[in-house]
């Protein structure tokens, strides 16, 4: 159980419960496209290709003297080839064959992947569209935000450039403001409101605001994070 007998070992393990995988599975749900590949002898010659090729590495181990760490060996070799050889070589091979030489394979083939372009424009155009009206949506909210908030933005930017005021008293109104915007329209509301205090100090005084002294205030309204 070490060095390369391990890697054979665990590799000769997956390929056993992939069978089991693919028998349960079921991918070959084509059957029109798949006439041969899809019937049972075939699929019992695709699922049977490890025991295949064990029984096959079994069955010559009785024609020399081995010991049975090397018949071991040599049906787990046995196992990987016979599976490579059936799952890797001749079932893509058979595969494409079918669907190349058999017309009703072939047309069915070429239907199903037309169908399947049709629905993939179809979910792209939906979700451009959902995509359109839920900016379109943003952009109308953000308009009817911004002539609600006038009146607010003109109480914030009067209360950060006005010196006379006690700086609690303006934390505690502008702290007020923010939960109103959050109650009116959440986070997007609370941020339309914040910029346009921003550009509207900026516009009164000339100058840019050196401290964000709203983001810091509102941290902890709603969904507010000071960044």
């Amino acid at each position: 159980m070490s060095g390369h007998s391990a890697i054979i070992i665990i590799l000769l393990v997956m390929l056993y419960l992939y069978v089991g995988f693919q028998g349960i599975a079921g991918e070959r749900c084509y059957a029109i496209e798949h006439q041969l590949t899809f019937t049972n002898s075939y699929m019992f010659l695709y699922l049977s290709a490890p025991f295949l090729g064990g029984l096959a590495g079994f069955m010559n181990s009785f024609g020399f003297e081995m010991s049975l760490e090397q018949s071991l060996l040599g049906i787990a070799l046995a196992t990987m080839i016979g599976t490579f050889l059936i799952w890797i070589i001749v079932d893509p091979l058979v595969t494409f064959l079918e669907t190349i030489l058999v017309t009703e394979s072939r047309e069915h083939k070429a239907k199903r992947l037309a169908q399947a372009k049709i629905e993939k424009q179809q979910r792209q155009k939906a979700r451009e569209q959902m995509i359109k009206e839920v900016l379109s949506k943003e952009k109308s909210a953000q308009r009817h935000w911004q002539e609600v908030l006038k009146e607010e933005v003109d109480k914030v930017v009067q209360l950060l450039t006005d010196s006379n005021v006690n700086p609690k008293q303006v934390e505690s109104q502008i702290v007020k403001t923010g939960v109103k915007a959050w109650q009116t329209g959440g986070i997007n509301c609370m941020k339309t409101l914040r910029d346009m205090a921003i550009q509207e100090y900026q516009r009164r005084n000339g100058t840019e605001m050196t401290n964000d002294y709203i983001s810091c205030w509102w941290d902890g309204i709603g969904s507010w994070r000071t960044t």
